[in-house]
């Protein structure tokens, strides 16, 4: 539809809270950050697991980072603008 119509979108959230970087992969991770256990319980699941497996094996053969396939990926999206990021420190901008 969005296609369809010329629209584009602007995805908020475009890394999942941060668990599409790879941030949480075990339950202990949600120390991490404040919002750490509404990721873990929303996301850390055999779905969840999959998809940052996934990233993780794409970035290693393209010398990338999880977060960088994440992002590229939803940029090929023809229906998606561009994805909003949130960084919470500088380190997260690197």
């Amino acid at each position: 539809m969005v296609v369809k119509n010329g629209l584009g979108v602007i995805n908020y959230y475009s890394l999942a809270s941060g668990f599409l970087s790879g941030k949480y992969k075990k339950p202990e991770d949600a120390s991490k950050s404040a919002r750490g256990q509404g990721i873990v319980e929303k996301y850390l699941n055999d779905r969840g697991k999959r998809i940052i497996e996934a990233l993780e094996d794409v970035a290693a053969s393209h010398d990338a980072s999880a977060t960088q396939v994440a992002l590229a990926w939803q940029i090929a999206r023809p229906s998606i603008t561009a994805p909003i990021v949130s960084a919470t420190s500088l380190q997260q901008l690197d």
